[in-house]
Protein backbone atom coordinates (compact mmCIF):
# COMPACT_ATOMS: atom_id res chain seq x y z
CA UNK A 1 0.00 0.00 0.00
CA UNK A 2 1.32 3.45 -0.97
CA UNK A 3 1.94 6.42 1.45
CA UNK A 4 2.65 9.69 0.66
CA UNK A 5 5.12 12.71 1.90
CA UNK A 6 5.04 16.45 0.85
CA UNK A 7 8.66 17.49 -0.85
CA UNK A 8 9.58 20.90 -0.65
CA UNK A 9 12.88 21.58 -3.60
CA UNK A 10 14.61 23.87 -2.48
CA UNK A 11 16.83 26.44 -5.49
CA UNK A 12 18.56 24.54 -7.95
CA UNK A 13 16.55 20.96 -6.62
CA UNK A 14 13.53 21.95 -7.95
CA UNK A 15 14.62 20.72 -11.69
CA UNK A 16 14.13 17.10 -9.56
CA UNK A 17 10.78 18.31 -8.83
CA UNK A 18 8.06 15.51 -9.68
CA UNK A 19 4.56 16.47 -11.20
CA UNK A 20 2.76 15.57 -7.50
CA UNK A 21 5.30 17.17 -4.82
CA UNK A 22 2.73 18.06 -2.30
CA UNK A 23 1.36 14.40 -2.20
CA UNK A 24 4.04 12.06 -3.66
CA UNK A 25 3.67 8.51 -3.19
CA UNK A 26 6.01 6.02 -1.65
CA UNK A 27 6.76 2.64 -0.01
CA UNK A 28 6.30 2.60 3.67
CA UNK A 29 10.11 1.78 4.68
CA UNK A 30 11.70 3.47 2.26
CA UNK A 31 14.37 5.21 2.73
CA UNK A 32 15.54 9.08 1.82
CA UNK A 33 18.71 7.86 -0.19
CA UNK A 34 16.14 5.04 -2.25
CA UNK A 35 13.65 8.01 -2.85
CA UNK A 36 16.06 10.42 -4.10
CA UNK A 37 17.01 7.35 -6.63
CA UNK A 38 13.78 7.26 -7.74
CA UNK A 39 14.10 10.76 -8.43
CA UNK A 40 16.74 10.82 -10.07
CA UNK A 41 18.39 13.35 -7.67
CA UNK A 42 22.32 12.57 -8.12
CA UNK A 43 24.01 11.40 -4.18
CA UNK A 44 26.16 14.96 -4.43
CA UNK A 45 23.46 16.94 -5.44
CA UNK A 46 21.72 17.68 -2.23
CA UNK A 47 23.21 19.13 1.25
CA UNK A 48 20.60 19.07 3.70
CA UNK A 49 17.54 17.30 4.05
CA UNK A 50 15.03 18.49 6.56
CA UNK A 51 11.92 15.54 7.72
CA UNK A 52 9.44 17.31 9.78
CA UNK A 53 11.71 20.44 10.32
CA UNK A 54 14.48 18.48 11.70
CA UNK A 55 17.79 17.80 9.80
CA UNK A 56 18.34 14.10 9.00
CA UNK A 57 20.37 11.91 6.89
CA UNK A 58 19.41 10.03 3.84
CA UNK A 59 19.26 6.88 5.63
CA UNK A 60 16.44 8.32 7.71
CA UNK A 61 13.04 5.78 6.88
CA UNK A 62 10.00 7.05 5.41
CA UNK A 63 6.66 5.90 6.19
CA UNK A 64 4.31 8.15 4.97
CA UNK A 65 2.94 11.78 6.00
CA UNK A 66 6.32 13.44 6.44
CA UNK A 67 7.02 16.56 4.82
CA UNK A 68 10.51 16.23 3.29
CA UNK A 69 12.78 19.00 2.61
CA UNK A 70 15.75 19.48 0.15
CA UNK A 71 18.54 21.42 -0.28
CA UNK A 72 21.39 21.48 -2.36
CA UNK A 73 24.59 22.80 -1.51
CA UNK A 74 24.87 26.67 -0.90
CA UNK A 75 27.60 29.24 -1.96
CA UNK A 76 28.20 32.69 -1.16
CA UNK A 77 29.58 34.62 1.05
Amino acid sequence: MKNFVSLNFVSTMKKFMPESPGKYPINPGVTVKELFAELGIPSDATKLVFINGVRKDTEYILNGGEKVGIFPPLSGG
